[in-house]
């Protein structure tokens, strides 16, 4: 099922604010669904490296209030101090970090490129990397255990 109301060819004719405009109602709702779980990922990986191995992350206070607001107090467990621990939280952000990354080069090529082909694996592409976001949601809400 395509992002959008219309084929690729016409979609591409279209300028940014009309592209988005031609969006179906359900990827706009699943887009920022994708983001705040994005958000909230990066949220609770930043949140758990700040307590691993005695390092000490002071978040601005702009980001300690949304991680709290986001996540709640009791969503992150206590982290046991361990340097493998660690060295796997940061690995798991560049992995998050990179994710983001991706959609966001998808996102404006989907809104931006004259290509058919771009928008059309742009768009396949951003909808595989909203439905790994909406996935790493419901593990940390607890749906997937």
């Amino acid at each position: 099922m395509a992002m959008n109301k219309m084929s690729d060819a016409e979609y591409v004719k279209l300028s940014p604010g009309a592209r988005v405009r031609a969006w179906r109602w359900w990827f706009v709702v699943l887009l920022l669904l994708a983001a705040a779980a994005a958000a909230l990922a990066m949220i609770v990986e930043f949140r758990t490296a700040g307590k691993i191995g005695g390092l000490s992350i002071t978040p601005s206070p702009v980001l300690a209030f949304a991680s709290s607001v986001v996540t709640g107090a009791t969503l992150s467990p206590p982290v046991p101090k361990d340097s493998d621990l660690a060295t796997k939280t940061y690995v798991m952000i560049g992995i998050l970090s990179l994710i983001a990354i991706v959609t966001l080069v998808c996102l404006g090529v989907s809104l931006f490129s004259k290509d058919e082909h771009a928008v059309s694996t742009a768009s396949d592409m951003l909808k595989t990397c909203i439905g790994f976001f909406i996935g790493i949601a419901t593990s940390y809400f607890g749906a997937t255990h």
